[in-house]
This record gives structure tokens, C-alpha cells and sequence, in this order.
């Protein structure tokens, strides 16, 4: 199993560009993967697109670089994860307009300024989990307001107020 784990997994690269031509793909999972270094900014023409998850641990996803405004098009993602990477830069305001969205989850990577006041549009919105960055502001104050809210804040890191 390891000449396989390595065959796939133990790829030194990045993402193609080629992956906004999956305009049908409903899921992108690559948790733990190791794959890519940064997001091609043509994951924006991926409009099916509904779950979002590259999660890693300091070892594995070494996703890099800024978070592509183009996510902003992707109407129908209700859930972006991208904890334990080195994603760095500003949240872009952009994101207001993935309308589907239920969960945000960038804990523990680079990021840092402002919380865009756009993320106040998002209705679904009831998870978010932006630990271990540094951005400031308040959260948006529609967080839970199609249920109970998930904040899981740590109040010796936050810098943000919960709504």
C-alpha cells in the first residue's frame, strides 16, 4: 500500500488548471492529500460545486497562496474547508456571494485583516471556524440564522465578537 499512497498521494505539485473544465463536479475532497501548492483562480467555472474540503494536518496539504475570489461564483458550496494549511492574505469579500453556504472553515492558516461585512449576506451560514489566523472584525450577525449556530471559538485567540 505504500508504493500506492506514494504514487498518489506523494505528488510535489500543483492543482491544475484544467479542473475548471469539471463544470459537473459536486465534490472536491482531498483532505490529507499533500496534492497542490496554491488554488487556480478556474475553480471559479466549477458551478456545481456544492462541498469543498482540503483539510490537512502540518505534514499533508500544503495549500498555499491567497483564497481566490472566484469562489464567490460558486452559488450552490454550502461547505468550504480548509483547515491546517498555510493560506495566507485577506478573506475575500467575494465569498458574500456563495449563497448555498453553510460551513467556513479556514482554522489554522495564515490569514489576517478584516472579516468582510459581505459574509453578512450569507443566511445559511452556521458554522464558522476561523481559529488560528488573524483577522479581526466582528462576525456576521446572520450566523445561525437558519438554525443553531456552531462557533467554536476559543476565547484566547479570538479577536473577532461573536454576533
Amino acid at each position: 500500500t505504500d508504493s500506492y499512497y506514494n504514487s498518489f498521494y506523494g505528488y510535489n505539485t500543483t492543482l491544475p488548471t484544467e479542473i475548471g473544465l469539471l463544470r459537473k463536479l459536486q465534490v472536491l475532497k482531498m483532505d490529507f492529500s499533500g496534492f497542490m501548492r496554491q488554488i487556480p483562480t478556474e475553480i471559479g467555472n466549477m458551478r456545481s460545486l456544492k462541498y469543498w474540503r482540503m483539510k490537512g494536518t502540518f505534514d499533508t496539504n500544503r495549500v498555499s497562496g491567497t483564497i481566490p475570489s472566484q469562489f464567490g461564483s460558486l452559488t450552490r458550496m454550502s461547505e468550504f474547508m480548509m483547515q491546517n494549511n498555510s493560506l495566507s492574505g485577506t478573506l475575500p469579500s467575494e465569498i458574500g456571494g456563495m449563497d448555498a453556504l453553510e460551513i467556513f472553515s479556514v482554522q489554522d492558516n495564515k490569514l489576517s485583516g478584516t472579516i468582510p461585512d459581505m459574509f453578512a449576506n450569507l443566511q445559511n451560514l452556521n458554522e464558522w471556524d476561523s481559529f488560528g489566523n488573524k483577522l479581526d472584525g466582528d462576525l456576521p450577525s446572520s450566523i445561525g440564522a437558519a438554525g443553531q449556530p456552531r462557533l467554536p471559538l476559543h476565547p484566547e485567540r479570538a479577536l473577532g465578537r461573536a454576533p
